[in-house]
Order: structure tokens, then C-alpha cells, then sequence
């Protein structure tokens, strides 16, 4: 209200809320008792900015209640028969967090709402059978990476062909040993792992080099920092912070921070001076350079050019 602002909340049941702060910028909402006298200069907001990454620390989101243990898989088990359906999760529940449908059409509805690491289905069911549930699984770009194994009290080699022509990932017959299921999970997952990880490190060595030359390309630009690079790369900050803290083990702005130092460093060997190697490496304050020089390199610039003398 001293702002001569409003927040206010649009809300659907199921659907979500929206919460809208507005805030009034206009000079002529306010009387002149209300108005700051102050004058901030341009120089000083950038040196502002500047000091405001270094304490600026981005948080992960938050886990849900229903992901307290983000290490732990899910199964979705499939199958009409309770009795069944029962024991396949007394099988995993252990390991597992189990998400439970009795047909293909209800663990559709289920699958939208959270998805499984794995999925157990029987072959044969009400509504939507495992044939046709496993084609939309595989069909839909959301849910097509996950593994499917199709219970069939059936022998005939041609229901298991048609099976793996839907995309199933394996076939077990009824009855069925406990054991040899879980190990036939665990393979599934190990291989499946393996692939993935084989494929984040690929793509990590693209993300971390994409970086890096847009740090690089931007490095005498003082206003260049994590909006930029969110922008540029189209991902998160929370998932940018996330990323790099797991490949590197310090945020965004100690990581462009480390590039800059290094970077001011080298200027110094060459024979810049230290007003020279701040404003090459985008710093127009020399009291925030030192700072950053000493923090990095345990030693100010000044006392570093007086070592190469």
C-alpha cells in the first residue's frame, strides 16, 4: 500500500493459482514527502549489480512431500487382479516406491500425474489391455523412455512378438519365479542407467563447453551474469545452479568468478596493470577486483605484480 501497489490471487480449483503483485511507478501517485530525494548515478548501480552476485546464492527448488527420497525408484504395477497386483508390490515395496492401477486406462491417468523409473503390466485386462497400454507408453514422447516387462499367462510365441512390436522391453510368463523378476528389474535398470550416464556425460562436455565460450565471448561485459547465461543457454537458474554445482561444485557466480580471475591473471603476466586486468575482465571497481583477485589467488594484484618484479 505504500507503494501504491495491489496483490491479488486468480485461482481454479485443480488447476493452480496465479498471485499478482503490481507495483505503481508512476512519479505523479506520489505526494512529495513520499518521494526519495536521492540520486543514484549509473556507475554506482552497476557497482551495485556487481557486488550483488557475489552474495546472491541460488536455491534449488524444494522437494515435494512426494519426493522426499529423490534417490528412490518408482514401479507402476499394472494388473487387474488384486490378488496379483498385491503380491508384485509386496515384491518391490521394499526398494520401490509402487504407483498401482488395476488397467491400462487408469495407469494412463496415473502415469500423467507422476512417472515411473519402471513399468510391471499384465497382458491381459478390462478397459485397456498391456498391448495397448504399452504402444501409448511408447508412443508418447513424456513416457517413452520408460522400460516396460509384460506379465502373460500366455505361451504362444506370437503374443510375445506382437508385445515387443507395441515396444515392450522384456516378457515374463505366469507363474512366475519372485526372484528372477527382480533381477530381471535390476538388469533392466542397470542397463538402462549405463545408457543414460554414457549420455549425460556427453552432454555435459557440450554444456560445460557451451559455457564456457559464452563466458568467454562476454568476459569485458560487466552487466554479463546468470540472466544472461539462463537466457542464452533456455534453461533455469535453479536448474543452471543445480547442473553446475554437480559438475563443478560452486554456483554460477564462483564459477564466472574463477573464469574472470584467471583470466585477470593472465593480463598481469602480460603485462597489463591492475586497472587494465579489471576492466579487460569486465570489473570497473579496483576495490572489488582486489577483493575477488585475493579470494581467488590468496593474494591481492597489486602484491602479485610485485612478486613478477
Amino acid at each position: 500500500h505504500m507503494h501504491k501497489g495491489e496483490i491479488r490471487v486468480e485461482s481454479e480449483i485443480n488447476k493452480g493459482s496465479d498471485f499478482i503483485v503490481t507495483l505503481n511507478v508512476s512519479e505523479d501517485a506520489y505526494n512529495p514527502d513520499e518521494r526519495s530525494s536521492e540520486n543514484i548515478t549509473t556507475e554506482e548501480i552497476q557497482k551495485y549489480n556487481q557486488r550483488i552476485k557475489e552474495t546472491i546464492e541460488l536455491i534449488p527448488e524444494k522437494l515435494t512431500n512426494k519426493e522426499k527420497d529423490p534417490a528412490r525408484e518408482s514401479i507402476m504395477i499394472v494388473e487387474d487382479n488384486k490378488e496379483m497386483n498385491d503380491y508384485l508390490a509386496s515384491i518391490f515395496s521394499e526398494k520401490y516406491d509402487i504407483i498401482r492401477a488395476y488397467n491400462g486406462a487408469e495407469a494412463c491417468k496415473k502415469i500423467a500425474k507422476q512417472l515411473p523409473n519402471l513399468i510391471i503390466s499384465d497382458l491381459m485386462m478390462p478397459v485397456m489391455d498391456g498391448l495397448e497400454f504399452t504402444e501409448r507408453v511408447k508412443q508418447d514422447v513424456t513416457t517413452s523412455h520408460i522400460p516396460v516387462i509384460l506379465l502373460t499367462a500366455k505361451t504362444d510365441e506370437n503374443d510375445h512378438t506382437e508385445g515387443y512390436l507395441r515396444g515392450a522391453d522384456a516378457y515374463i510368463t505366469k507363474p512366475f519365479n519372485a526372484k528372477n523378476l527382480e533381477l530381471l528389474v535390476q538388469n533392466i535398470q542397470k542397463s538402462r542407467k549405463q545408457s543414460i550416464e554414457h549420455c549425460k556425460q556427453a552432454e555435459d562436455e557440450i554444456f560445460m563447453k557451451e559455457l564456457m565460450e559464452l563466458i568467454m565471448a562476454n568476459l569485458t561485459k560487466e552487466d554479463f551474469g546468470v540472466t544472461e547465461i539462463t537466457a542464452h543457454l533456455r534453461i533455469s537458474r535453479s536448474l543452471l545452479h543445480m547442473k553446475l554445482k554437480s559438475l563443478t561444485g560452486c554456483s554460477i557466480t564462483q564459477f564466472i568468478r574463477t573464469i574472470k580471475m584467471k583470466e585477470a591473471k593472465t593480463h598481469l603476466l602480460n603485462g597489463m596493470n591492475v586497472s587494465e586486468a579489471s576492466f579487460a575482465v569486465g570489473i570497473s571497481d579496483p576495490n572489488y577486483f582486489t577483493k575477488c583477485f585475493k579470494k581467488e589467488f590468496n593474494i591481492t594484484p597489486t602484491e602479485f605484480l610485485k612478486q613478477l618484479k
